[in-house]
């Protein structure tokens, strides 16, 4: 096993944290649970702005749409002084998340409409992607959070303003998160340059480390972030990780030649069900001739194939997205945030008849 980092445990605890509550209805109540188990869990890491939530409105399509499908926070090492900007992954029962951020793949958009900066014009995204980074650039606290009537970028800035030498902002998040922490990282360092504030920038001490990001854009995108976030001259310094487990098919997507490995990942102990074959299917139709390439190289997660019940893909797919990156934390510190935060959330994935799910007993293997 690798010998993990203690600013790769902190980051991967931070983002699986964020998760908190989200099964919640009330904003407040999200924003409640993320701040309460982040302080449980990371005394030592003091949030300063957020957890900042938001909630989508009911509407004809998704009637239901009424639990969170954002949220950030940004907290500070009390020790070290270094800041960690914290994206939540997709809110796993939010129809809305998945429909609007998640799947919107067919369309794309250029970067420089969300951001301008020196993108080239064919430099492009999801229209998922440009969702997700809108929905987080826009962000608003609740009355009593901590920043109240800070937006993200006049928190960022004015962090950067009040230090009075270099400054750590680190970036992070798990799945959507993991897609987040990059991009949101280049909306960054595009807004310093274009809002005339590269004194800011020569400040910035830049770390991204990313868990499990789908990809958010083309081959020109993917090359445009490169350059800006790494080696770049402008700023004082720069880290920028991204972490991704082979078996597990969040990181694959969209670019077409790493989804043609999804049918057969998991064979011959489990093969992908007719409904997921589908369900790929339209994926892969959808992504066709779109050109979507991760950015930066990928720092591998080592798993393995661990056998569920009922041999379900879906389900192996679930385990290899979230347990594999867990592994990364010390033993105690994984089954907090399995007892904090997956099992709640995978009991309230709940239907009709049906007695709510209990996380182990899905896995073979952890249930012997």
């Amino acid at each position: 096993m690798p010998a993990w980092t203690e600013t790769e445990k902190l980051t991967v605890e931070l983002s699986f944290i964020s998760l908190a509550g989200c099964w919640h209805t009330d904003p407040r109540q999200v924003a409640s649970a993320v701040s309460g188990l982040e302080k449980s869990m990371l005394p030592r890491q003091e949030i300063v702005w957020g957890p900042a939530v938001h909630q989508p409105e009911p509407d004809k399509i998704v009637k239901a749409a009424k639990l969170s499908d954002a949220l950030a926070f940004i907290c500070r090492d009390l020790d070290t002084g270094a800041y960690s900007v914290v994206f939540r992954g997709t809110n796993t029962i939010s129809a809305a998340e998945w429909l609007f951020q998640d799947f919107m793949i067919q369309k794309q958009q250029p970067w420089s409409h969300l951001q301008a900066g020196p993108a080239p014009a064919d430099a492009l995204v999801s229209e998922g992607t440009a969702t997700a980074v809108a929905l987080r650039r826009e962000l608003r606290l609740l009355p009593g959070e901590k920043g109240e009537g800070l937006s993200l970028a006049e928190a960022l800035v004015g962090i950067l303003e009040g230090s009075g030498g270099p400054c750590v902002l680190r970036f992070t998040g798990h799945s959507l998160g993991g897609l987040l922490s990059p991009v949101m990282a280049l909306w960054l360092v595009d807004y310093l340059e274009d809002s005339g504030r590269l004194d800011l920038a020569a400040k910035l001490e830049l770390e991204v480390y990313g868990y499990a990001g789908p990809t958010p854009g083309n081959a020109v995108f993917a090359d445009y972030l490169e350059s800006r976030l790494e080696a770049n001259p402008a700023l004082a310094s720069s880290i920028v990780k991204r972490y991704a487990n082979d078996l597990d098919v969040a990181p694959r997507a969209w670019d077409a030649a790493t989804m043609a490995g999804m049918p057969k990942l998991y064979e011959p102990e489990i093969a992908m069900q007719p409904l997921m074959r589908s369900l790929y299917g339209l994926c892969m139709q959808l992504a066709e001739g779109k050109g979507y390439a991760q950015p930066l190289p990928r720092i591998p997660v080592p798993s393995a194939i661990v056998p569920t019940r009922h041999g379900l893909y879906l389900l192996e797919a679930a385990y290899q997205h979230s347990v594999p990156y867990l592994n990364i934390l010390p033993p105690e510190r994984k089954e907090s945030i399995i007892r904090e935060v997956l099992q709640p959330l995978a009991a309230s994935v709940t239907m009709k008849g049906l007695k709510p799910v209990d996380l182990k007993s899905l896995f073979a293997a952890e249930s012997r």
